[in-house]
């Protein structure tokens, strides 16, 4: 039995889940440290997770479980008048706030993971080639609040969002303002009622992250 103490998928609600560790589920399978696996959800919604972060079992750090829907006591829609819920399987975090886990790190309606090879050799299209630690800090937080939903230069396993790159750029065509707008509130820039992007607060994404 796993506490959750501000369950994104549930509007920060705490919440309660008969789980598995991420660790156990993997156990006896060979995974590099530098390992990649991805995340397949019945939605489309897919990304990389780090190895290191999945299989943790450091109690100093974030621990990540499997929580399994009962098919005879379902758990709450996703959304008011939906009947999608975050099951049949759900991937839940334990103090998601030591490792610096992301919002869209929590996949629900998870259908696969997949052991890969290290983010690099996996999307090599997706790797800055600047060495500078500000473009570096702002790959990692794309990779971590962005890359679930949208792919770049063709890369990516995500079915949900528009590629960012092909054929432009929104930095391209859109000054910062209203990028800084279309990140914290697309419906602040964009009103378009079916639109499946939510918006970033500052508790998600920091300001210090979205200048990077």
């Amino acid at each position: 039995t796993v506490a959750v103490s501000a369950d994104p998928s549930y509007a920060g609600q705490a919440r309660t889940y008969r789980a598995v560790a991420a660790a156990e589920l993997f156990r006896g399978i060979e995974i590099s440290t530098s390992g990649t696996v991805v995340f397949k959800c019945l939605d489309g919604f897919s990304g990389p997770l780090n190895a290191s972060d999945l299989l943790n079992t450091d109690p100093q750090k974030s621990i990540a479980f499997i929580a399994l829907e009962d098919r005879n006591k379902k758990w709450p829609p996703l959304k008011p008048g939906q009947s999608a819920t975050a099951g049949p399987f759900y991937l839940v975090w334990q103090n998601p706030e030591k490792s610096n886990i992301a919002r869209e790190m929590w996949p629900s309606q998870l259908a696969t993971l997949e052991v890969t090879t290290d983010l690099p050799s996996l999307f090599p299209k997706i790797v800055p080639k600047s060495q500078d630690k500000n473009v570096q800090a702002g790959f990692t937080s794309f990779i971590r609040n962005c890359f679930m939903c949208h792919t770049l230069n063709g890369q990516g396993t995500s079915q949900l969002g528009p590629d960012l790159n092909i054929p432009f750029n929104p930095t391209e065509y859109m000054g910062e303002k209203y990028l800084r707008h279309l990140i914290r509130d697309p419906q602040s820039l964009r009103r378009w009622p079916q639109s499946k992007m939510s918006g970033f607060s500052s508790k998600d994404l920091a300001d210090s992250e979205l200048d990077q």
